[in-house]
């Protein structure tokens, strides 16, 4: 049983290394692909030259290039505010993932005035059509509230 597991650990590990370098981006554009999902495993494999194409690329407003850093610096290198850096590319170039989690994100640190912006930005571009997230109008309710107790 342990050897199955153990394969099946290898097999998992290899797999997403491959299709991290084989679907990181597209040779004929200057642009992250995302056919493949990211899966967290990938994330893991960011090595600074893909890192620094990935920099440049969200730089030059590429929402998936931005959002798989944010994700990178969330749950790798633990740097949050490098993280809110490339959700913040993505949030302004419309990304509704990136506009709801720079919300969250203002709202932790207390930043009420640009929570409520950036979770109506999201509820305006569609945030309740996403499953993960709860529900807009209950988040801004709370974010209104916080703002009223600062009074």
């Amino acid at each position: 049983m342990k050897y199955l597991l153990f394969l099946l650990l290898i097999n998992i590990t290899f797999n997403s290394v491959s299709a991290q370098n084989e679907h990181q981006f597209s040779n004929d554009k200057d642009t992250i692909k995302m056919s493949t999902p990211i899966s967290t495993g990938s994330i893991y494999f960011l090595d600074k030259k893909t890192q620094v194409k990935l920099k440049k690329l969200a730089e030059k407003g590429d929402i998936n290039a931005a959002f798989q850093l944010s994700q990178y610096f969330t749950l790798i290198n633990k740097n949050n505010d490098e993280a809110l850096k490339y959700l913040l590319i993505g949030a302004r170039n419309g990304d509704v993932r990136a506009q709801y989690r720079v919300s969250q994100s203002f709202f932790n640190k207390k930043l009420y005035k640009e929570a409520l912006f950036w979770a109506q930005e999201a509820k305006k571009n569609g945030i309740s059509n996403l499953d993960e997230f709860i529900d807009p109008d209950e988040f801004i309710d709370e974010i209104k509230s916080e703002m009223n107790n600062q009074i």
